[in-house]
């Protein structure tokens, strides 16, 4: 399955790959992973900076982690950045 990534550190995780980041997301719970989509980003209404990457992971090993919001254009996961280090390193669209 093709993830995507959009990041103002692209260089960087091509370099020493994947971080985590946490954060409460969706309601009081605190997550950490690495976001992704299963679609790229519209990255041509977002700031200068950002690097949209693309993975490709094994959908049974990331499907545990998706988001599972409802009425959203595409899927999203918060994939910890161990599960996505064991992969190819990610390209640059």
């Amino acid at each position: 399955m093709k993830l995507y990534h959009l990041s103002p550190a692209g260089e960087e995780i091509l370099k020493n790959g994947f971080t985590d980041s946490d954060g409460f997301f969706m309601n009081n719970t605190l997550f950490a992973g690495v976001w992704f989509s299963d679609s790229p980003v519209d990255i041509s209404s977002m700031s200068g900076g950002e690097t949209q990457l693309m993975i490709e992971v094994p959908e049974e090993v990331v499907s545990e982690f998706e988001l599972g919001e409802g009425g959203k254009p595409c899927r999203e996961f918060l994939v910890p950045a161990e599960v996505v280090k064991e992969y190819e390193a990610p390209t640059i669209l």
